[in-house]
C-alpha cells in the first residue's frame, strides 16, 4: 500500500468517521490566540494554539498548518521568531522549521508551516499542550482568511486533520466593531457621493446612448416570432438567439434571410457606418426589433442587452440603443495555478464574462503552486505538479480551510493530505477556446518566469533547478529558474534552453489561431512579475560576465532579451506584467527591453494607482500596448470591506467592492490625460487570484457583483462622463432580488452571488430598504 492511500484521516469538520481514527474529543484544538501579544510590535503578532491529546501517545509527531504568512527566518525576517511546545506541567521543548530537500516531497513552504520538538518529546495521551509560535515580523492578520487554519499532525506516515471554527479563535487586537462602523460609513459615503441620475435602461454595461420613442407600444414577444437574418450569421451565432429566446421565454422563432419589417431583423453594415466593431445600433418598435452591426461581435453583444431588457418581460418599450465599448481590452485575469477549476466551471464563467461584454481571460496556468497545462512534449510538467499534498513532490500548500470561508457545503476542498489538483488536456484547451471565441472572449495564456516557476521546478529540476543556488530572498525562495544559464554550454545551460523555449512554443501554439476580433497569433503571457532582490546572486551560472555586474531586475531583462531573440521564440509575441520591461523605478530598461512591437500586452498594476499610473504613462509613451490592472481597483481577490469575516487579500486595499471597480475610471481617465499616446492604453483588467478562493463557489462570492463594475469601467462612456461615480446607477441595474442583473446572473447562469438572494443590497441598502 503507498503512502497516500496510508495516510490516516481525522475529518473533524465533516463528521466522516474513519476506523481507528481520533475523534474530535480525543484530539482537539481547543484555542487559537492570535495577533500582537507582550514582545511584539503593534503590526507584528504571534500565535498560541492550545491543543488537548486524548487519543494516544504520538512518539514521532509533526505540527503544521496553512496561513497566509511566513514563519521562515531569514537575515532579514522573523529575526526574533521564536516556537515551542509546553504541556501542563511546564514541561517544554524548542520548535524547528522542517524544510525538505528541494527534490524530495515538501514540508514547509511559505504559508505551508511544519515544525517538530527538538529531541524527543512526545505528546503524551491526556496532557494538555501550548504550542507558541511567538513574535512574527509579518503583519498581524485581521480576517479569518488570514489567521492559521487547516492544523494537522502528522504521526509517522499519517495525518491527523485537526479542524477549528470560528469560536476557535481569539484575535488580540480585535477591531471589528470599528471596522464595522467604517464599513457602514463607506456604504453611505459611496452612496451620498455619488451621481444620482437614473438609468434609462436596465443593461449592464450601461450602452452609450439611450433614447425613449414616442410610443406607449411596446414590441412583443409571442409565438409568432421570426428571426430574419440579413447579416447571414452563421449557424453558431444564430444558435444563440434561438437558445436564449427558449430559455428566457420557451419561443421557438422562425429563422429566415428573407427582407421584412416586422420581428427580429438582423442587418449587417459596412465598417465605415459602425465604426467600432464591437459596436452595434438597436430600434425597437411596436412591430420590429432591428438590430444593426457590422460583423459576429456586435450582434453578440446587442443579444446580450436584449435579454436583459426583456428578463421576465415579453412587452419590450420602444426605443433605440446606440452602443460602443470605451476599451478594446475588456479583461479578467483568471489564476487557476493556485486552484484549479474544471472545464464546466471555467465555461460557466466565460458565460457570465461575455453576458456582461467583457471580452478577454487572462488564463494564469503556472505558478509555485502548480502546472496546469498538459503538453505532449514536457508531459512530467502536469503529471508531477498538478497535484500536491503532505507526502508529495509539492506539498500542501494555499489551502484554506472550508468552514472559515464562503465555500459551497457541497464543495469538497484540500486539507494537508489532499491528493488536491488537476490538469487541462489539449482537447480541454482547444474546446474552451472554441467556447471562448464563439462568445467574443479571446483567451490568453500565462506561463509565469522566471520568479513564481517552483512548479515547473519541482517537476522538472534538472532543467530549471540549479542545486547549488543557495540564495536567500524573498517569497517562496528557490522559485526562479536559473536565467543566467540561458544559452550556455553547460549541461544545465543546455537543458533549461531547450525546455524554456520548447514549453513557451508549445503553449503560444496551442492557443494560436483564435477566431476573435482582437486576438493576437503566437501570444503567450511569461509573466516576469515580482523578482525579488537576492535572486540568483549566490547562483554560481551567475558569477561570471556579463552576469556578475547585473542586479537581479537586470538579469531578468538580459535573460527575457535573449529569450525573445532566439531563433525558436522569436515568432512569439510575449507580453507580460510591467516588472518584465520596467525597472524598480517604473522606468523602461531601454539597453535590454524587448521591443515595443515584439510585445502582446504589458499589465500594469501595483498596489497603489497612483505609483502604477506613472508606470503606466511611461510605458505608453515609449509605445507598449498598456492594460491597466490597478490592484486597489481591480484585484476582485481583494476583500470587499475590513469585516473579520469577509474573505479575500487586504494588503492592497480593504474595500475591494463593486462600487471599487466602479471607481477605477477615476485612476484610469487621469492615466489617460497624463500619456502622449493615449491609445496605447488599450484597456483594462480586473484580476481573481485564487490564493485562497479553494472553490468556485467562493470564486463566485469574490467576482459577483464586483463583475458589473469592471464591466462599466471597460464598456461605458458614461461612467465616465461626471465626475461622480455612478454608483447609484449600476445599484439600480443590479436589483434588489428579484429583478435586475444579479437576479439575471442567477437565473441564467446559477450564479450565486454574494448577498443572495437579496440582490446588491448589502452594498447599497438604501436602495433595497
Amino acid at each position: 500500500m503507498n503512502k497516500q492511500k496510508k495516510l490516516l484521516l481525522l475529518a473533524i469538520s465533516t463528521g466522516i468517521g474513519y476506523a481507528n481514527a481520533a475523534s474530535s474529543s480525543q484530539l482537539q484544538i481547543k484555542q487559537v490566540i492570535v495577533g500582537p501579544q507582550t514582545g511584539d510590535k503593534p503590526t507584528n503578532f504571534s500565535i498560541n494554539v492550545s491543543l488537548i491529546n486524548n487519543y494516544k501517545d504520538i512518539d514521532n509527531w509533526q505540527f503544521g498548518f496553512y496561513m497566509p504568512r511566513n514563519f521562515r527566518k531569514t537575515s532579514k525576517s522573523n529575526l526574533n521568531l521564536t516556537m515551542k511546545i509546553c504541556d501542563n506541567t511546564n514541561q517544554c521543548a524548542p520548535l524547528s522549521y522542517q524544510k525538505a530537500k528541494f527534490t524530495d516531497p515538501d514540508l514547509s513552504t511559505v504559508f505551508t508551516t511544519i515544525v517538530k520538538p527538538q529531541g524527543k518529546y512526545p505528546l503524551q495521551k491526556g496532557k494538555k499542550y501550548q504550542i507558541s509560535l511567538l513574535h512574527n515580523s509579518s503583519s498581524s492578520p485581521q480576517n479569518y482568511a488570514s489567521f492559521p487554519q487547516n492544523f494537522f499532525i502528522t504521526d509517522d506516515d499519517s495525518v491527523i486533520n485537526l479542524a477549528t471554527n470560528y469560536a476557535s479563535y481569539n484575535l488580540t487586537s480585535a477591531t471589528n466593531k470599528q471596522n464595522q462602523v467604517a464599513n457602514q460609513k463607506r456604504i453611505s459615503n459611496n452612496w451620498s457621493n455619488s451621481d444620482t441620475t437614473e438609468p434609462i435602461v436596465n443593461i449592464i454595461p450601461m450602452p452609450t446612448q439611450v433614447t425613449a420613442i414616442n410610443s406607449s407600444n411596446p414590441f412583443i414577444l409571442d409565438d409568432n416570432l421570426a428571426i430574419h437574418n440579413l447579416a447571414e450569421l452563421d449557424k453558431e451565432q444564430l444558435k444563440f438567439w434561438q437558445q436564449a429566446l427558449k430559455q428566457d421565454h420557451d419561443l421557438t422563432p422562425d429563422i429566415d434571410t428573407k427582407d421584412a419589417t416586422s420581428g427580429i431583423i438582423l442587418n449587417k453594415v459596412s465598417n465605415s457606418k459602425m465604426e467600432n466593431p464591437e459596436g452595434y445600433d438597436i430600434e425597437i418598435t411596436a412591430k420590429a426589433i432591428t438590430i444593426n452591426a457590422s460583423n459576429a461581435a456586435g450582434f453578440f453583444y446587442a443579444l446580450q442587452s436584449l435579454r436583459q431588457l426583456w428578463f421576465k418581460n415579453t412587452a419590450i418599450p420602444s426605443m433605440t440603443i446606440l452602443d460602443t465599448p470605451k476599451f478594446k481590452y475588456r479583461g479578467i485575469l483568471l489564476d487557476v495555478a493556485r486552484h484549479y477549476f474544471t472545464p464546466k466551471e471555467l465555461k460557466n464563467f466565460i458565460d457570465v464574462m461575455a453576458t456582461s461584454k467583457l471580452n478577454t481571460l487572462h488564463l494564469h496556468l503556472s505558478d509555485d503552486e502548480a502546472f496546469r497545462l498538459e503538453l505532449d512534449n514536457y508531459p512530467d510538467l502536469a503529471k508531477k505538479a498538478s497535484h500536491r499534498g503532505y507526502g508529495q513532490l509539492i506539498g500542501p500548500i494555499a489551502f484554506p480551510q472550508k468552514n472559515l470561508g464562503k465555500t459551497s457545503k457541497d464543495e469538497k476542498v484540500a486539507t494537508a493530505d489532499s491528493d488536491y489538483g488537476g490538469s487541462y488536456s489539449s482537447d480541454d484547451i482547444r474546446d474552451l477556446i472554441k467556447y471562448a471565441n464563439s462568445r467574443q472572449i479571446t483567451i490568453i495564456p500565462e506561463i509565469d518566469i522566471p520568479g513564481h516557476s517552483r512548479a515547473m521546478m519541482k517537476a522538472m529540476p534538472e532543467a530549471f533547478y540549479e542545486p547549488e543556488d543557495h540564495s536567500e530572498y524573498a517569497g517562496y525562495g528557490d522559485d526562479s529558474i536559473p536565467v543566467c544559464a540561458y544559452g550556455s554550454s553547460t549541461k544545465l545551460g543546455k537543458k533549461f534552453t531547450s525546455a524554456i523555449t520548447g514549453i513557451l512554443n508549445d503553449t503560444a501554439s496551442l492557443f494560436s489561431n483564435q477566431t476573435t476580433l482582437y486576438a493576437t497569433n503566437n501570444e503567450v503571457s511569461i509573466g516576469g512579475d515580482e523578482v525579488f532582490k537576492g535572486t540568483w546572486k549566490d547562483a554560481p551560472s551567475c558569477q561570471v560576465s556579463p552576469w556578475n555586474s547585473m542586479s537581479e531586475t537586470e538579469k531578468e531583462h538580459y535573460f527575457l532579451g535573449m529569450l525573445n531573440d532566439d531563433a525558436k521564440v522569436n515568432k512569439l509575441k510575449l507580453s507580460g506584467w510591467h516588472e518584465f520591461l520596467t525597472d524598480k523605478n517604473g522606468n523602461v530598461n531601454n539597453s535590454n527591453a524587448i521591443a515595443n512591437d515584439d510585445v502582446g500586452h504589458v499589465w500594469v498594476w501595483n498596489n497603489y494607482s497612483v505609483k502604477s499610473s506613472a508606470i503606466a504613462t511611461k510605458l505608453a509613451n515609449a509605445n507598449y500596448p498598456v492594460v491597466l490592472d490597478y490592484s486597489d481597483y481591480l484585484y476582485m481577490n481583494m476583500t470587499y470591506n475590513a469585516d473579520i469575516h469577509e474573505p479575500g487579500f487586504y494588503g492592497d486595499t480593504k474595500f475591494s467592492d463593486t462600487n471599487a471597480l466602479l471607481s477605477s475610471v477615476n485612476p484610469v481617465a487621469k492615466t489617460l490625460k497624463s500619456t502622449k499616446h493615449p491609445e496605447q492604453i488599450l484597456g483594462i483588467e480586473g484580476a481573481l487570484w485564487t490564493d485562497i478562493i479553494p472553490s468556485y463557489s467562493q470564486l463566485q462570492y469574490m467576482a459577483f457583483p464586483k463583475i458589473a463594475g469592471l464591466a462599466e469601467a471597460a464598456w461605458s462612456y458614461s461612467s465616465y462622463a461626471s465626475a461622480k461615480p455612478q454608483w447609484q446607477s449600476l445599484a439600480s441595474r443590479l436589483g434588489c432580488g428579484k429583478t435586475g442583473f444579479l437576479a439575471y446572473l442567477n437565473q441564467t447562469y446559477s450564479i450565486i452571488y454574494r448577498g443572495y438572494p437579496n440582490g446588491i443590497k448589502l452594498e447599497a441598502p438604501l436602495l433595497c430598504n
